[in-house]
């Protein structure tokens, strides 16, 4: 069984005619999608700041907060990425870009580095680096949806059993409550 994380819809769609795609691990379902789809929950989005980052001890953030750092962005036309230039747009802000990363953990990594701030999915957050993570209001948050291939076969099965047991929100990684 093969699960794909947001994959593109170009390499989703060669993908399904190959025959390799068995799930996939999505926040909008793509155009023309013949999975079964499948809402597992909602997923917050959280600020990662480097340690010691003045903003660190304050609570939940805005992405107003953030706009004079420099941000970790992602590859360019990215779901993520898009994602977060429609956020931005929408606030009005136009952080300057001091990096892309085309993982969310190497972008994790690059804050703690101290090369700038990002905005992640709270679930994607990697084991070890919650500590810098920090809940934004108003609340981020974005459907999480699997697609399961028509007919699946045990470990498809398991795999969404497993899936829909998950803590999608994510923002129990967090050490501390949100407070505005």
């Amino acid at each position: 069984m093969t699960l794909h994380e947001e994959p593109d819809p170009a390499d989703m769609e060669r993908l399904v005619r190959q025959g390799t795609l068995d799930m996939f691990l999505v926040h909008r379902v793509p155009a023309g999608c013949t999975f079964d789809v499948h809402s597992l929950g909602e997923e917050a989005y959280v600020a990662v700041l480097p340690k010691g980052h003045p903003l660190l001890s304050g609570g939940a953030l805005r992405l107003e907060d953030l706009a004079s750092e420099g941000w970790i962005r992602f590859r360019s036309g990215s779901l993520v990425d898009d994602y977060l230039a429609r956020l931005l747009a929408d606030a009005g802000l136009s952080p300057h870009a001091v990096a892309r990363a085309s993982q969310i953990s190497t972008a994790v990594r690059l804050v703690a580095q101290g090369l700038g701030v990002t905005v992640v999915p709270a679930s994607a957050v990697p084991e070890g680096f919650e500590e810098l993570a920090c809940p934004l209001v108003p609340a981020l948050t974005e459907p999480v949806l699997v697609g399961v291939r028509r007919n699946p076969g045990p470990a498809e099965t398991a795999m969404l059993d497993h899936l829909s047991r998950q803590d999608w929100c994510g923002t129990g990684l967090l050490g501390r409550p949100a407070q505005v």
